[in-house]
């Protein structure tokens, strides 16, 4: 089990340099004009593979806004697969759901086997980085394209806790902490595949999720984790 886990189980386009023309009637010679075209077109590519990133990164965060939404109105606590439809299938990975829906079947299927025990993931919030406490607000604070992907991207939420009006990082004030949503670009549009929580708290939970619920998965094979590893990349 993710011990971390455990309170839940600006490109710059250099315009062409010509060389010397013909002094006489101005005319450019054929090797001139092919450095030229395909300085040209070096720069138009540049421009569209910029502007795919802007997109990419924009795309990413309104998805995140979109899961932040779904998260205020829900308010997850444990992972149970009736609170796991609605929206939430259009936001995360297919390969996300699978574990999050297999999980909720562990958490039957523990409850069962060990009836004394407390099973994974019966209650505390699985997505934030404090299980058992409300933040007081959230605010998206970038989104940017991983280096050598054109389809991934990284996206940093910050999060307050704490009293209203106390002061940051005082015992019994506020603090903040930072998650990090990665989310992919597909037919299907942008995908959050994975949450970071970035909690460091005795009741927080940080490292990556999906992890973690490979890790709960891992103990009960039936559940159907490795369903969902053959949609990892789909």
């Amino acid at each position: 089990m993710n011990a971390h886990y455990g309170p839940l189980l600006a490109l710059a386009l250099i315009a062409p340099a010509y060389a010397a023309t013909d002094v006489v009637n101005h005319a450019a010679t054929p090797a001139v004009t092919q450095v030229a075209t395909r300085a040209v077109n070096s720069a138009n590519a540049a421009n569209s593979a910029n502007k795919s990133a802007v997109d990419v990164t924009a795309s990413a965060r309104a998805k995140v806004a979109q899961f932040l939404d779904w998260e205020r109105q829900v308010e997850p606590s444990g992972i149970y697969q009736a609170k796991l439809g609605g929206a939430l299938p259009a936001i995360v990975s297919d390969e996300l759901i699978c574990l999050l829906n297999a999980t909720s079947a562990v958490r039957e299927m523990a409850t069962r086997d060990n009836p004394d025990e407390k099973p994974p993931f019966v209650e505390g919030n699985p997505f934030l980085p404090n299980a058992w406490e409300r933040p007081l607000g959230s605010e998206i604070l970038s989104a940017r394209a991983v280096a050598g992907s054109r389809d991934r991207s990284e996206v940093k939420v910050r999060f307050i806790y704490g009293e209203p009006g106390t002061a940051l990082n005082d015992v019994g004030g506020t603090f903040r902490y930072t998650s990090i949503y990665r989310v992919v670009e597909g037919a299907q549009g942008a995908r959050i595949t994975d949450i970071d929580a970035g909690g460091s708290c005795d009741f927080c939970q940080s490292g990556s999720l999906r992890a973690a619920l490979y890790d709960t998965l891992a103990t009960y094979p039936a559940a159907g984790a490795e369903r969902c590893k053959a949609l990892a990349n789909k």
